[in-house]
């Protein structure tokens, strides 16, 4: 690591946090290699620790075990933990205070509130300890580092980030990562776009599947040239489709690697060195994978919902969490690489949504409504896009907080990301169209590609 990259923990609580994060990624980097006892008995101490601190110390699960008629110590195999009930989106929405400590308001600086993106159309907050951050980064750039990745090498991020000026990229202080603007991507930017990728010559590009392949799409049609071939492409947050993979990979001659993860840190998952399928990672969440009648899968191909617990959030904990994606089995074990992990496959539930500008092209709506963090953002139940017409946009908004206070927040939240090249109206109402089975639809497409 260069100089410049230990200057930024000179302060006590950076060297601190550098400490932590340290010790979390040699261990991360040495359990990895555990034989699948070694695993299950960490998981499953974690588990019980998790379990007896929420029934102690947390309202929720206190009048869920009073409900049960059972105590912490009474759950002493998997089998007595897959009995307890599911917690679900609404009950965290509905029920958070009960999630927290009875001392979270004497400790609220401890705590830090955090917000989904809503990346299902439903955003949801909830609160997080300052260690998970630090664990969630030991545990992402270990598995980066299967593809090569480094912490002080030049880094350009495509995804859900505003930028700040009236640019279309800016470099992040004290650092080698640049942010570029998933907003902006247009044929009459690309030629910037393009440009300055070819001066700064980044080693890693972290990004939205859906910005990445706009910019490609654009690329392709303005018959510039890519002159530089990074180490990896690191695909996050969006499932990747098959046809992109091929595409980014015959267009910067790289491996394209993706992850899966979810913003309440109850599944982690990503590719290893050889294989395509994403391990989850044991040392982070307790994950099942369940079918419609709460069975286990365990047939290759066959494919169920993902029920995450996180085993290191004391601030809301999350256990047997549904979280609505839903993957295809692929093993417990990878034979590629040797590590002990639950696989995925396939990945449904992350969306690519895109809508039409007035000139025809397009423009993924995705990571410029999934990159929203602001505390406000989780008074929004549901929100929903509905296009008619090209280069305009309906956005719904079910909310329980007053409608005038959120136009105020979000009118020029979104006038900077996208108000430029997309016309939007912002509309109140919890009519919102869902699929046969009752799900939320987080876009309305009712043009047809071309349009």
């Amino acid at each position: 690591m260069s100089i410049i990259h230990y200057i930024r923990y000179i302060k006590p609580q950076r060297i601190y946090s550098r400490r932590l994060f340290l010790q979390w990624f040699n261990f991360i980097e040495k359990s990895q290699w555990w034989t699948k006892e070694e695993l299950f008995n960490y998981q499953w101490n974690k588990i019980k620790v998790l379990l007896n601190y929420s029934y102690k110390n947390i309202p929720y699960y206190q009048n869920m075990f009073k409900a049960l008629g059972a105590f912490p110590e009474d759950i002493k195999t998997l089998k007595d933990f897959q009995k307890l009930p599911y917690l679900t989106k609404e009950i965290v929405k509905d029920r958070i205070e009960e999630l927290l400590p009875p001392n979270y308001k004497n400790k609220k600086n401890n705590f830090k509130y955090f917000t989904t993106s809503g990346s299902t159309g439903q955003p949801l907050g909830f609160y997080l300890l300052p260690i998970n951050d630090i664990i969630e980064n030991a545990f992402m750039i270990q598995q980066w580092r299967r593809v090569g990745f480094k912490e002080n090498r030049t880094t350009v991020i495509l995804r859900g980030e505003p930028i700040k000026t009236d640019g279309l990229f800016y470099k992040q202080r004290l650092s080698d990562t640049w942010y570029f603007s998933s907003f902006r991507l247009t044929k009459y930017n690309i030629k910037i776009y393009i440009d300055k990728l070819n001066n700064l010559r980044p080693e890693f590009l972290h990004v939205y599947p859906s910005s990445l392949n706009v910019l490609i799409n654009l690329l392709l049609e303005s018959g510039l040239k890519i002159t530089f071939s990074p180490t990896a492409i690191l695909c996050g947050s969006e499932s990747l489709n098959d046809f992109q993979r091929e595409l980014f990979q015959k267009v910067f001659n790289t491996r394209v690697y993706r992850w899966l993860g979810s913003a309440e840190q109850t599944t982690l998952a990503g590719e290893c060195e050889s294989s395509f399928n994403l391990h989850a990672w044991p040392q982070y969440s307790y994950v099942e994978l369940l079918n419609e009648d709460g069975q286990e899968v365990k047939e290759f191909g066959e494919s169920g919902e993902i029920i995450g617990t996180n085993l290191h959030n004391f601030a809301t904990p999350f256990i047997r969490y549904k979280s609505g994606d839903i993957a295809t089995y692929a093993g417990n074990s990878c034979r590629k690489c040797g590590r002990q992990f639950l696989m995925f496959d396939s990945i449904k539930g992350r969306t690519q949504d895109i809508v039409y500008l007035s000139d025809h092209s397009t423009f993924p709506i995705g990571p410029a409504i999934f990159g929203i963090h602001e505390d406000y953002w989780s008074l929004i139940n549901f929100i929903q896009i509905v296009q008619n017409i090209p280069g305009e946009i309906i956005i719904k908004i079910d909310t329980r907080a007053d409608k005038e206070l959120l136009i105020q927040k979000l009118t020029p939240l979104f006038n900077a990301r996208f108000g430029r090249i997309l016309k939007f109206s912002l509309e109140f109402s919890s009519d919102m169209k869902k699929t046969k089975n009752g799900k939320h639809i987080f876009l309305i497409q009712n043009l047809k590609p071309g349009s």
